[in-house]
């Protein structure tokens, strides 16, 4: 089982994106994240993660939900979904993952270079009403995921 964060930090109407590097077939417009290490909470993952991707230390995230897949062997991935916008430090222009910058929040969603599951991480982040997405990833087939609240 991995265990892992991901962060979604705004400023006024941006967001900020990192475009990252193809890192274990994982690719595409995307927000800072990483894995939990040993003896770490997942907000100190969080707020860990986000400094070494982006320079910028945030405050206080909140947290949103969780996001999972099963694997066809039993294996799990689980994400822990963060929002922040409150924040010190100066932004890193890129990192061996990738360059980090700020995206005007509409152009966001209209980009076509989201990193794969992009729509599931979204829902789950802005959408008050659910707190979890699961899915039964199945290489090679359309992975859906199901929502709860």
């Amino acid at each position: 089982m991995k265990l892992m964060n991901f962060c979604m930090i705004t400023k006024g109407k941006q967001v900020l994106v990192q475009d990252k590097k193809v890192v274990q077939g994982w690719e595409g417009l995307t927000f800072p994240g990483g894995k939990t290490e040993a003896f770490e909470s997942f907000t100190d993952a969080v707020v860990r993660e986000v400094q070494e991707e982006t320079g910028l230390t945030i405050e206080n995230p909140e947290f949103r939900g969780v996001l999972q897949w099963v694997y066809e062997d039993g294996d799990r991935d689980v994400v822990f979904l963060y929002r922040a916008d409150t924040f010190t430090g100066t932004l890193l222009d890129e990192t061996e993952e990738g360059p980090v910058f700020w995206m005007d929040w509409d152009a966001f969603l209209a980009a076509e270079r989201h990193a794969e599951f992009m729509d599931a991480y979204l829902r789950v982040l802005l959408d008050d009403t659910v707190s979890e997405a699961f899915c039964h990833y199945r290489k090679g087939e359309d992975n859906a995921f199901r929502f709860y609240g």
